[in-house]
Order: structure tokens, then sequence, then C-alpha cells
């Protein structure tokens, strides 16, 4: 009896000084300095990816820039890249106003000597994985007769069409975010979309993992005839009326 007794107060006495002299784990602390982070959403066939934004003086469309990159870096080739715009239907893409198939886009290679670190996500399947990659600019000039009026609300979709679409699959960059590591998220305050091509049953793009929807990063361009006296001078029954001088308005999220 004593010695279960002794026995019982050593454990006691062992257990106490292991609680008191251990070390309490203390979580790491993020840097101070905040650390961009990025994700590129698959925006090739089968998937569109749709953003709004709002025009700031009347113009015909002109130019439709977006940045993005190839999911691990199996850097392809476009067939064509499909631009559409809609009207806005309480917060949502609407009806379609717009669309033509960019064949030639000017590609412009960021960061060319080393890739930059992103997340990749493909909203279908929900994959999500770290993506080592270059970025692109993607500029498409554009002559139009889509007339965009100052101040209205629209939205812009974009779907790639690689060559070879089983083996290379482009994606379409969010707005940068400056994040504490190590806790990646994209810009907070933005309401992309996505949706199955041509199918517009559009649904929120929810970026893992916390499920936050991003903006997308792209720019618009519209141009605006400016004020000239036009000219017209009778010669021989022909007319001869001046070019319009323009100026190019860009146009954000």
């Amino acid at each position: 009896m004593y010695k279960w007794r002794s026995s019982l107060l050593v454990g006691i006495v062992l257990l106490s000084g292991s609680i008191a002299y251990a070390k309490p784990i203390v979580p790491p602390l993020p840097p101070v300095k905040p650390f961009p982070w990025m994700t590129s959403v698959k925006t090739s066939l089968p998937i569109s990816i749709a953003d709004d934004f709002t025009v700031k003086e009347d113009g015909l469309l002109s130019n439709v820039l977006i940045k993005g990159s190839w999911e691990n870096n199996k850097i392809g080739k476009f067939k064509a890249i499909h631009i559409g715009i809609m009207n806005d239907a309480s917060g949502k893409p609407g009806n379609k106003l717009w669309e033509t198939f960019v064949e030639n886009p000017i590609i412009r290679r960021i960061d060319k000597n080393e890739g930059l670190f992103h997340w990749y996500f493909d909203p279908l399947t929900g994959d999500y994985h770290p993506n080592k990659a270059d970025i692109f600019q993607i500029d498409m000039p554009i002559e139009s007769n889509c007339f965009l009026k100052e101040g209205e609300k629209y939205w812009i979709s974009i779907t790639a069409l690689p060559v070879e679409p089983d083996t290379t699959n482009f994606g379409w960059l969010t707005s940068l975010s400056l994040t504490p590591y190590p806790y990646p998220r994209d810009f907070c305050k933005g309401n992309a979309q996505w949706s199955i091509y041509e199918q517009e049953a559009w649904k929120d793009l929810e970026i893992p993992p916390a499920g936050i929807t991003p903006n997308m990063d792209f720019s618009i361009g519209t141009e605006i005839p400016e004020p000239t006296t036009i000219l017209l001078l009778a010669l021989e029954s022909i007319l001869i009326v001046p070019p319009l001088h323009r100026k190019t308005i860009i146009n954000h999220s």
C-alpha cells in the first residue's frame, strides 16, 4: 500500500514538472510584408468566365485586354478566343448583346525569366492546385459595331479555344490581392461568374479554400469620336468626309 502511494506521488510530481517546463506551441506568424496571391481560373472550353464593368463614356468597343497563364506552364496556342458582351440582369450576366471570335490576339509574356507562383482553379471539376507558370498579357484589338453606353453596367465573357484542348488549358487571372501568407484569397468584393459555354446558366465563381468571389484582371477600351467640324465638299457629285479623330477610354471592372 505504501509502495503504491509512493509511486503515485512520484508520477504526479513528474507530470507537474513536465507541464510547468514544457514550451507552449505557438503557431508561426505571417510575415510583416504581404504576399501577392492570384488565381488563374480555367477559361478554356467548355468553361466561360464572366465579369462586370461600367462604361465611362459612350463609345464603340475597340479593345479587350486580359492576363492569364497556362496550367502547369504547358504553354499552348489559341485557335481563337471568344468574347461576349451581355447586359446586366440583377447582378448576373443577362442577354447577349454582341460576340466575336478573335483569331490573332497580341500575346506578350510577363516575367519571362521566372514563373510567378499563383494558383490554378478549374470551377467545373473543383481542382485547385499551385501553378508556377509564366504570365501572359492577351491584347485583343477589335473593330466592332458594339456601342456601349456611358454609365451602363455590362458583362464580358471570355472563352479560350486552345489548338490542343486535350493537353493545354488556359486560365484567366483574378485581380491581384495583397494578402498575408499563408492565407491566399482573391479580391473579395468581386462578383465574377462561370458557366458551361453557351449554356448561360451563370454561377458565382468561388475560389477555394474560403469560397471568395473575385474580380478578374481585365480592361476594356472604347473609342469615342471627338467633336469635329465635318466638311462636306461637293465635287462632281462626290462627297468628301474628313476622317473622325478618336480617343480611347479604358474601362475596368
